[in-house]
Parts: structure tokens; sequence; C-alpha cells
């Protein structure tokens, strides 16, 4: 009689797979990745969020971001629909107006997200709102247009073109290069400049009398910016070009085409990592280097069509540089906010999805190291005045290190919370974990149905967790077995098994929990089969 044969996944690298049969995926693929994600070769669950701050204003939080003043330090900053505000030890302080005091500076919808730019020692920020835009009262009291903060002065910047009074008093987007600041899609004069790159005089912010721009010469809009190298990758609605420097002073800048094959979507999901640039196009993901183009959602053809296309302008993308991930909040369909996280880890290329409901994404650093305090309960382990870094215990984490960036998100309640950062979601609630494998049989070229014997499971072990498992075979919706892993074993890691005795053309599994609490980590799955008869007889 022939025994079972052993077939090892590990060293995960393929993640959510959506663009082919789930029957010819490669054997580490899974067609449902919810609240999971690959890294560095394991299979995990997602880390969840906790409490950070919050504005008591009830407005969303439309901006997470930082001022680096003349001095060096760096200030966190976080805007709501109306108003500024700084983070310290004791939570958010509103940022008092020169012109407006505590009064609503800006206005727009949960939407009108902050693009900002350090420079010189301020932070300057537009939400690309008019100036004087009308408040939800229609009062007309918003300041809006550019708005500037040095850590001491929060006050406008109204651009004047001539010096006699001819404004910019909008722009979509702001950046600094070559030693000038950029506005981008400005109103001028009561006039929309939707290709327009405009700069001011090179060092001063203040002086905008050099007749510095450059119109893209296309039809389409400008939607989002992000640097690639030494240059600037702008994103309109149909293509890519680049904001190019020609070191010439009557013309700094030029517009180069890099592509059409397509543009961007949603003007807050442009993002830059390893000297590219990614956005949400209208029908998925698009990359661009500079010189070329492509979508990159081979493995996930379609998923965009699943976007409430209503209301892309909620999308929200970041770089999480420590994760080597990108994350795209975006809303599923019928749903006006974003409330589902496309992640991207771009070591391996594999997608996720999370279900997490978030306005906006931004950092913050520790100004220093978290410091452990004695434990009465157990003096022999008295950490006071010890550093993480210098624990040797296996939970040092260098999340807790001065200068990690920490990721920040906002929801649209004026809450703000740190992510990526416990087990459980908020104060304490569950954290859902679904992974659905592709349709396995290692027979299938033969023709031949296959007999699972057993799975085993290489788990990373942990006290009280567990994980529900469904079997499955052929092409059957309904699970034929249900089994529980328990995590509860000794050493760092541990093999499980589960034993099956199913025969069908194909197998699959489903693992799943929603709990508190929970490291789930999973670094290989090993099922047992065997030959058993032909497909067709």
């Amino acid at each position: 009689m022939q025994s079972y044969q052993p077939f090892l996944i590990a060293d995960f690298s393929t993640g959510l797979e959506l663009g082919k049969e789930p029957w010819l995926l490669p054997k580490d693929a899974f067609t449902t990745m919810n609240d999971a994600l690959i890294h560095r070769g394991v299979l995990e669950k997602r880390k969840g969020y906790a409490p950070f701050a919050s504005t008591g204003q009830g407005l969303a939080i439309t901006g997470i971001f930082h001022l680096k003043d003349a001095q060096g330090a760096r200030i966190q900053l976080v805007a709501d629909q109306s108003y500024l505000y700084e983070s310290d030890s004791s939570g958010l302080t509103q940022v008092s107006h020169s012109q407006r005091g505590a009064n609503p500076v800006w206005t727009g919808s949960e939407s009108s997200f902050i693009h900002w730019a350090n420079w010189q020692g301020k932070v300057f920020m537009t939400n690309n709102q008019p100036v004087l835009g009308e408040t939800t009262a229609g009062d007309g009291t918003g300041l809006d247009g550019i708005q500037v903060y040095d850590g001491s002065v929060f006050e406008a910047l109204r651009p004047d073109l001539s010096g006699t009074g001819d404004y910019v008093d909008q722009c979509a987007l702001i950046m600094v290069h070559k030693e000038r600041l950029i506005v981008f899609s400005t109103l001028e004069n009561g006039a929309m400049h939707l290709q327009r790159a405009r700069w001011c005089k090179p060092g001063d912010p203040d002086d905008w009398t050099n007749d510095g721009f450059v119109d893209a010469p296309t039809g389409e809009m400008i939607r989002g910016a992000a640097y690639i190298r030494d240059e600037i990758a702008v994103w309109f609605e149909q293509s890519v070009w680049l904001l190019r420097y020609t070191g010439d002073a009557d013309l700094p800048f030029r517009w180069e085409k890099v592509s059409s094959v397509d543009g961007c979507g949603a003007p807050f999901s442009t993002a830059s990592f390893q000297d590219k640039s990614l956005a949400l196009g209208k029908a998925g993901p698009v990359l661009t280097d500079g010189l070329d183009a492509c979508r990159v959602d081979e493995k996930i053809p379609n998923l965009a069509l699943g976007f409430d296309k209503d209301h892309m302008d909620v999308c929200f993308g970041m770089v999480l540089e420590d994760q080597s991930q990108y994350w795209l909040l975006y809303p599923f369909a019928g749903s006006a906010s974003a409330d589902r996280v496309l992640v991207l880890s771009y070591d391996n290329w594999t997608w996720s999805i999370y279900n997490l409901a978030f306005n906006c994404l931004g950092y913050h650093t520790l100004d220093q190291s978290i410091i452990w305090l004695a434990s009465p309960a157990d003096p022999v382990k008295d950490m006071s005045g010890v550093s993480w870094s210098a624990c040797s215990e296996k939970w040092v984490s260098n999340t807790a290190q001065a200068g990690y960036p920490l990721v920040l998100a906002g929801d649209r309640e004026g809450g703000v919370f740190q992510v990526n950062h416990t087990a459980s979601d908020g104060d304490g609630e569950a954290i859902g974990f679904e992974v659905v494998s592709g349709r396995w049989n290692p027979y299938r070229d033969l023709g031949v149905k296959a007999r699972l014997g057993r799975v085993d499971f290489l788990l990373e072990t942990g006290s009280n967790q567990t994980l529900n498992v469904d079997f499955f075979k052929d092409a059957s919706q309904t699970a034929y077995l249900t089994r529980q892993l328990s995590f509860d074993r000794e050493g760092e890691k541990a093999w499980v098994r589960l034993y099956s005795g199913a025969t069908g053309a194909f197998h699959r599994i489903r693992l799943y929990q929603n709990a508190a609490g929970q490291n789930i980590r999973i670094h290989a799955i090993t099922p047992w089969f065997k030959p058993a008869g032909r497909v067709v007889s």
C-alpha cells in the first residue's frame, strides 16, 4: 500500500492571488486574505490599533504630519476639517491662528486632505479649497488657501504674482524642489489652471513675482504627485509626467511625458518607494519608475472594480517603510467612506485586505525611548531605568525606541490611533483573521485524485491561542470537517497535526478566527497526500 507523501508549503511568497483559477494557483497562494499578511515568509495575523489622542471636536481627521522647525525639532501635527493641533504628552492642543484665533481655519469635506511640505523651518499646507471658501453656515469666514506654521505663528500665505494683488487663491498640491516652493493645479485671479506648476523665487517662499510657471501640454487635470529620485512624478487623470529640473534660471522646470497607460483616479493614493511611485488608477494600481508606467495588479485583477467608484476621493495611500508596505485606504462598494485597506508588501509583492475604517494616515516618532517601571509583583524582573533596547527578552521592540516612525491613523470622529501596535483593536476589541488556500492536488497533471491523510502546521506558540480550520474537497462550498488548532505548546515553535482522510479531485482549507490578544503566526503548512484513482473513470 502506498504511503502518504508530504508536500511542504513554507517561506510563503505568493499571498492573495485572484488572477488564476484556484486549481492553477501556486501552493502557497490564497484566494482570501482578510486581516492577514505574508511577512518575511510567515503567514501572520495583522496587528491591531490603540487610541493615541482625540481632538474632542468630532470632526474628520484630514492630516497627520509634522513640522521641522528652525532649530531642527520635530513637532507632531494633526489637522481635522477645521483646525490644526499640536501633539504632546498631554494630547492634542488646538493651534491659534494669527487671523482667526480659535475660529475654524479650514473648510471642506471629510476627504479634503491636507497636502503639506516642510521648508525653512515652516510647514506649508493646502486642502485644495479656495481662499475665503464658505463654511457650512455660508458665512464666508473660512480661510483655506495655503496656510503656514513655524511652531509659533500660524498664518495664511497668499502668493502675490505681481506685487499688486494678483493672487494664487487655491492649489491642489504643494511641494519643495530645487530651493523652490511649487504649487500645482492653481486658482489664480479667479481662473483655474488645472495643468499648472507654479513656483516662488529661489529660496524665498514670500516672493512669487518671478512669473515662474509651466503648464503641461494636456487637457487632463493634475491628480497627484510624488518624488522619484531627484524628480517629481506628476499623476494626471490618464497619464504620468515628470516635472523635470532643467537648470535654466529662466525656466527651471519643464514637463516630460512618461506614459499614457493610465493615470490617477484618487489624488491621495500616490506614494513613493524604491525609486518608484504608485497610484490608484481607474482600473487598478499603477506603478512608474519615471521611465515608463504599468499596471501592477496581475495578482488582484478587477479588485479595484469592487471599490465604490462614486467616492474614490476618500482613498488615501501611504508607505510604511519599516514594514515595506504600501497601504491604501478605500471604500468598499456601497460605502461613502474608507472601510478597507488594500495592503501591498512590496518586498515580495504580496497583497492583503484589512478590515479597518480610517480616514487618513501619517507618522509619529518618539522623543525618547520607552522606559519600564519596576514590577511590584515580580521584583526580580525590576526594569526601572532600563530602556527596551537594553533588554534581551524576546519581546524587545524597535518601535519603543526614540526616533522610530510609528504609524498613526485618523478616523472621521476626531480620533487618532497608533496602528500595527497591539494584538487587539481599540480598547481590546477582537481582530478577525481569514485565509483560504487554493485547491491542492499534487497529482493534478496526472489526472489522478488525491487522498488527504493529514495536515501539519508549524506554529509560533502562544498561550490560549486557537485557530479554526475548515476542510473542503472538490468544488464544494460546505466544509466536510472542522477542527481547531491550539497554539498552547512548549517551545517557540511547534508542529501541530490535524487528520482528514478525505478523497477528492482537489482539497483546500480555510483558517479563521475572531479574537483579541492573539498573535497568529504560521511558518509552514504540510499536507500529506497519496494517489487515489483517476479523476475521470
